[in-house]
């Protein structure tokens, strides 16, 4: 059985394990991709606790690289501005992937005809 690098995982139908959620969906409640192999809706709900512990640690990233972003952008230190944006994206996005790829389902079709 072969490692699955951080933050991917298996998609619950067909096995494979090249899915990932984008940076995007994956700071979201629940988030939703297909699988790249098979076309299967993989679904992942966190959770009012886990995603209010996520939120928390995005915003408290965020509080941190806003100064930076401000004064870079203000003083028209482009460098600044872009190593901000990246430290944060750093720090917060493979956190969520990591969250997401714990939780991972596939969709019923009968949720879906509900919801629809």
């Amino acid at each position: 059985m072969p490692l699955i690098p951080f933050g991917k995982f298996r998609c619950p139908s067909c096995g494979s394990y090249v899915q990932r959620f984008s940076m995007i969906n994956s700071l979201r409640r629940v988030a939703e991709k297909k699988c790249n192999s098979c076309g299967v809706k993989i679904s992942s709900d966190l959770g009012l606790g886990r995603y209010a512990l996520l939120l928390l640690y995005a915003h408290t990233v965020l509080a941190v690289t806003i100064v930076p972003l401000v004064l870079g952008m203000a003083g028209r230190k482009w460098g600044v501005t872009a190593a901000s944006v990246a430290v944060f994206v750093a720090l917060v996005w493979p956190t969520a992937t990591m969250l997401h790829a714990s939780n991972v389902t596939k969709r019923n079709r009968e949720e879906r005809e509900t919801k629809g």
